[in-house]
């Protein structure tokens, strides 16, 4: 039997934290539909008017809402509008909020939006897709984890492909996935020691090899920092990515690879991934951590799961 026909315009600001996850809810509608997707990539300009943005989005007045539309054909840097009729607008990330609700009005189709929502009523989308609690949207849909583009199969499949390439197959790998400034979490210099610090003495002690990646979000200054420890340490490693430098997409793999994991706590979807294979998954967090209350609900309801453990 034939899936019903379901056109889609993706929304992207070009992050691949966001539109992975975004790609994530489409792949799992997928399922149920054929899918036309159009994508539009754009950014945000006039970061300035983003609080003009905001009132007149929320406004129910209809000359507001005309001042609206205009306002954002001037904020989004050349973006073309589908030319066919669309089911739905999807989008993740704040700098996406304003063209997805634009493009709702304007094709007269569903919106669907995953992440925070900065002061714009819930009541400009469809229904928000969150694998956080958020207190007041009675429209969300609340998600065991974040959407992401694999599954645990898939990354099994990528490990073991992995671990094939390397001198030693059967080595006892552990991967770390490091990201950066967000949701409350501040890096600083000494947080970077540290963990220096606990790359060395791990290895040595339980006789591992790392599985390193950085991420778009972590600090310049710090992944050169990592980088040279890398450099000076070789046997440490038996894979390491540092985004800045020479990126590349291996979070599959090394989850799929490794016998336990470890992440930092500041990314929600890093988190998510990392809980899809199922594996012994560890945070680690910064000295300076001040986590909202609805990130807080999302780490204390993985942690009483058994889903992951924080590490002082």
């Amino acid at each position: 039997m034939a899936k019903p026909s379901l056109a889609i315009c993706m929304v992207s600001d070009g992050k691949p934290g966001h539109y992975n996850q975004t790609l994530g809810a489409i792949k799992a509608l997928q399922q149920r539909f054929d899918i036309q997707l159009t994508t539009i990539e754009t950014k945000l300009r006039f970061g300035f008017l983003r609080p003009l943005l905001k009132v007149t989005c929320n406004s129910t007045n209809p000359f507001i809402q005309r001042v609206f539309l205009r306002l954002t054909q001037l904020c989004y840097h050349q973006f073309q509008p589908p030319s066919t009729p669309q089911s739905m607008v999807i989008s993740c990330g704040g700098q996406t909020l304003y063209l997805n609700i634009y493009l709702s009005r304007q094709l007269n189709a569903a919106n669907f939006f995953l992440g925070s929502l900065r002061g714009v009523k819930p009541e400009n989308f469809s229904a928000i897709i969150s694998g956080l609690f958020i207190d007041g949207v009675k429209n969300l849909i609340e998600l065991e984890l974040s959407p992401g583009l694999f599954n645990k199969s898939e990354a099994l499949a990528a490990g073991k492909e992995l671990r094939e390439r390397l001198p030693n197959p059967t080595q006892k790998l552990w991967t770390l996935l490091i990201g950066g400034d967000g949701a409350g979490y501040r890096y600083q210099d000494d947080d970077i020691v540290k963990l220096k610090q606990f790359l060395l003495e791990s290895a040595n002690k339980y006789k591992i090899q790392w599985l390193l990646t950085t991420s778009r979000r972590t600090a310049i200054a710090h992944e050169r920092q990592l980088h040279e420890f890398a450099l000076q340490h070789p046997t440490l490693f038996a894979y390491s990515v540092f985004y800045h430098h020479s990126p590349e997409k291996v979070v599959m793999a090394f989850l799929g690879a490794a016998d336990a994991v470890f992440a930092t706590e500041d990314s929600s979807s890093m988190l998510s991934e990392a809980m899809t294979v199922a594996k012994p998954l560890f945070t680690l967090r910064p000295t300076s951590s001040a986590a909202n209350d609805n990130y807080r609900r999302f780490l204390s309801k993985h942690q009483q799961k058994n889903r992951m453990h924080p590490l002082a």
